[in-house]
């Protein structure tokens, strides 16, 4: 019984890191958009409750955005934010955040966004920001190397203690 729930707990844990592994590839390496999907660490909690800071994002270009979409766009100073867009007007769209109490004073223009929001990973962005740092992507590849490392010489010591008890077997029936 013991047996079988270490092999399910491992069987768990070897699941969520490669979940959480796919998901630090896909944003770390992603270079552009993958299949249209671009993704973004929220920096700040001005879209709490609906994406609480520190989360990633994936948007998707659309051709049409509506009150309510949530969107990723570049500002005029250069930065991506994401906010929900609150109402349209002639000149774009009015966004805010949701844990702001006014809209932001900005217009976004169709050409400004980025995509609409498809989905969202809460809390995996402070990791995905450190594995794109020198010493974090550094710590990354070493990590790796370490768990290949100790899994190859778990598999050897098995080979070897399979080979022991296969010549102890051979000596046994030479023996008889």
């Amino acid at each position: 019984m013991i047996i079988c729930l270490k092999s399910f707990f491992t069987s768990i844990a070897f699941v969520f890191l490669f979940v959480l592994g796919i998901v630090l590839l896909l944003y770390v390496f992603n270079k552009g958009p993958l299949g249209g999907i671009n993704s973004f660490v929220v920096l700040t909690g001005s879209m709490n409750p609906a994406i609480s800071e520190g989360s990633i994002t994936y948007v998707k270009k659309d051709t049409d955005y509506r009150v309510g979409d949530i969107i990723t766009f570049s500002s005029l100073s250069g930065s991506r934010v994401t906010h929900r867009i609150a109402e349209t007007d002639a000149a774009g769209y009015v966004t805010r955040g949701d844990a702001n109490k006014t809209t932001d004073t900005e217009v976004v223009s169709k050409g400004q966004i980025i995509g609409r929001s498809i989905f969202t990973i809460p809390y995996v962005g402070g990791i995905v920001l450190f594995f794109k740092s020198p010493m974090g992507l550094g710590m990354l590849v070493l990590g790796v190397g370490l768990l290949l490392s100790f899994g190859l010489l778990s598999e050897i010591r098995k080979i070897k203690f399979l080979g022991k008890k296969l010549d102890m077997k051979i000596k046994t029936e030479l023996n008889k």
